[in-house]
């Protein structure tokens, strides 16, 4: 029975890697990220026919050694840990996100400071680039900078300095019409995506 349930605690934690590191590499890889995201509905997929395995692999655990109670136990997890599984996707997501975020933060920093300090000395300029960091200026005050390297979209979102703090804290449109959602990373570092 520690061995059914070992094997089946390896399954579902193997499948709740993929939406975690699907979150942190599409912050450093767009490209790769979207690619690992369409994994997700095969994992989903792969989960449900697991689930079933499972099931069927503790409905076949033996009565003797075990007791009828630890069996439908054995049973009962397969299916609880499907839910699990299913209801921790996005937060994994999130989670990878995150992470990666602060990283490309502090990788970053040193060039984003460049670019607030190139902003604030350079008031009418609204857009720009340096490298593969594109930048946006709302000018402010106090001037607030959005950053994206070059291929980021959709799920991984910008970099926002915002020294107030108060436009990145209420979720709402942007210039452009989009709904955004932030978060805080680092002191007056924000991560953005558009909402749906």
């Amino acid at each position: 029975m520690a061995d059914h349930l070992r094997r089946m605690f390896r399954f579902y934690a193997l499948i709740a890697v993929i939406p975690l590191i699907t979150g942190f590499i599409g912050v450093w890889s767009t490209t790769i990220g979207h690619l690992l995201a369409l994994l997700i509905p095969i994992a989903l997929i792969v989960t449900v026919i697991g689930t079933l395995i499972w099931i069927d692999h503790g409905m076949k655990l033996p009565v003797p050694p075990i007791t009828k109670r630890k069996r439908a136990l054995a049973i009962a997890l397969a299916p609880l840990l499907l839910v699990a599984s299913v209801v921790t996707i996005v937060p994994l997501f999130d989670a990878g996100n995150f992470f990666a975020s602060l990283i490309r933060l502090n990788v970053d920093r040193d060039r984003y400071e460049a670019i607030i300090a190139h902003a604030q000395a350079n008031p009418s300029e609204r857009h720009g680039r340096r490298g593969d960091i594109l930048y946006t200026v709302a000018p402010g005050p106090p001037v607030r900078v959005a950053f994206r390297v070059e291929e980021m979209r959709l799920f991984w979102g910008s970099t926002v300095y915002d020294p107030g703090g108060k436009e990145m804290q209420a979720k709402g449109a942007d210039r452009l019409g989009l709904t955004l959602a932030c978060r805080r990373l680092w002191g007056d570092y924000y991560t953005c995506w558009e909402d749906w």
